[in-house]
């Protein structure tokens, strides 16, 4: 039996290793040596190059959806409000009122909305109502109301609240002036203090006064409109004959004054001007006007001169807007005064320190 000789055995291992490749698990890092990326990656990053360069895509037409939203009764393109039948066809609101069956179907029309019919028809693209006087705007659905109110194509109301007369801007104050030269207040300049019928009678029902109408510099014309409604809501504000940002700029103020002899109280507005072409109720939501209550109505209200009914007094002003550098004369001197007094006090302080 052979001896074991540790050296030759040592030997013989280190043959062995030397014969077999080295494993390349780690390899050496160089400085200049760029990350290795795999090639997986390398696509989705050129992918990612691609989409961004692509241009954005493209808004699906409107045509096939107006196709789809159409009236079973009218075949008209549906637009807001939309109602249904019992078994699912939309109807228009006009074909609605006109008719209780479907006139696809014939089951009954019932008063449900349909919604998403509205929310995509909401988006929908349309011509302004006025495009056959002039109107060129092509806007989405849900903005049309808004811009129509105020449209410059479209005709104006007459400031008398009784007439339902609509013409251009430049022929209203001459019908203004014909049809109803005896049921309007002519301030003849831009002020104007007068007073209004306002007995019980006109507290408890639905009422609207004659307007006012004030001119100033000869060619600008605005009209005071009075009302309260059924809810007991007083409202005074002034319209302008002109366009809406013409109208800005101007100013005026509004007071209602007490006729009782025992207090000097007045309730008063001053603000903005706005356009004819806005309708009451959009002035009322603005809240730039005078607004009151039955109450203060009736605080306010007195006898007239006569004594024959009780009469609510009003005071109304235009004027031009104007920058700090050119003020009307009065407030000029008013300025002066206040600095003048101010410098005067200044001056005498400073010889009590001397």
């Amino acid at each position: 039996m052979p001896l074991y000789n540790g050296n030759a055995n040592h030997n013989i291992l280190s043959r062995r290793r030397a014969s077999a490749p080295f494993p390349t698990i780690f390899r050496p890092w160089r400085k200049n040596s760029a990350p290795e990326v795999e090639e997986e990656e390398v696509h989705f990053k050129e992918d990612e190059l691609k989409k961004e360069d692509s241009p954005p895509p493209q808004r699906a037409t409107e045509e096939p959806f107006k196709t789809l939203l159409k009236c079973t009764s009218c075949r008209k393109a549906l637009y807001p409000p939309i109602v249904q039948c019992l078994a699912g066809h939309m109807v228009c609101r006009k074909c609605a009122n006109d008719a209780s069956d479907c006139a696809d179907c014939g089951a009954k029309v019932v008063r449900v909305p349909a919604r998403f019919a509205e929310a995509v028809a909401e988006t929908f693209e349309v011509e302004c109502a006025f495009r056959d006087l002039g109107c060129d705007r092509v806007l989405v659905f849900k903005q049309r109301a808004e811009h129509e109110e105020i449209c410059p194509f479209k005709r104006v109301q007459c400031p008398e609240f009784d007439c339902d007369v609509e013409k251009p801007m430049d022929e209203i104050l001459k019908h203004f002036r014909i049809e109803h030269q005896r049921h309007f207040v002519n301030a003849r300049g831009a002020s104007f203090h007068g007073d209004i019928r306002c007995d019980d009678g006109d507290i408890k029902t639905e009422r609207k006064w004659a307007p006012t109408m004030l001119k100033l510099e000869s060619v600008q014309y605005f009209f005071l409109e009075i009302l309260r409604t059924p809810a007991g809501a007083w409202h005074m504000w002034l319209w302008y004959l002109g366009e809406p940002h013409e109208a800005d700029a101007f100013s005026c103020s509004i007071a209602i004054r007490s006729k009782r002899t025992d207090e000097d109280a007045e309730l008063k507005f001053t603000g903005a001007v706005h356009s004819i072409r806005l309708p009451p109720h959009r002035v009322v939501l603005s809240g730039r006007l005078l607004s009151y209550s039955d109450c203060t109505a009736k605080h306010f209200r007195g006898r007239n001169a006569n004594n024959e009914h009780y009469a609510l007094d009003y005071k109304v002003s235009v004027w031009r807007k104007s920058s700090s550098s050119s003020l009307d004369p009065q407030r000029r001197i008013v300025k002066m005064f206040r600095r003048f007094s101010v410098d005067d006090k200044a001056s005498t302080a400073e010889d009590d320190l001397y």
